[in-house]
């Protein structure tokens, strides 16, 4: 899967995971990527190849099931990864989905790269 080597560079560049987990999340942020889809079975298809999907299934299950991230140590290594330079624009969207029964509310917010993006609402940030 093209750039998993480049996103396990940057990764391990900024968190203090192990290699497995390093290369986990690189290859599951392409997987992402690449499927356009929150769908984990959809997602499972891309995850490694070689490997049947239903192992790459409940690999994506027991990540996000167990393994607790530091958000402090999540949230600077973004902010490390934003442009440094201005001007750029910032899009913000809430929305509410239901894993099962329960409501998760999500708060995304992004950086629009040479005009792409859409969104309701763009606020200029400087």
């Amino acid at each position: 899967m093209p750039y998993v080597q480049s996103i396990t560079d940057v990764l391990s560049a900024n968190l203090g995971w192990h290699k497995a987990r390093l290369k986990f999340m690189a290859r599951f942020t392409a997987a992402l990527l690449k499927m356009t889809t929150t769908n984990l079975r959809e997602i499972a298809t891309a995850l490694k190849a070689g490997v049947k999907e239903e192992s790459n299934y409940r690999r994506i299950r027991r990540f996000l099931s167990s393994y607790e991230m530091d958000f402090t140590v999540l949230g600077k290594f973004l902010t490390r990864l934003l442009p440094q330079s201005a001007p750029y624009k910032v899009v913000i969207d809430r929305t509410e989905w239901h894993f099962g029964t329960q409501p998760v509310n999500v708060l995304l917010v992004g950086i629009v790269h040479k005009g792409s993006g859409s969104c309701t609402r763009e606020l200029p940030f400087r």
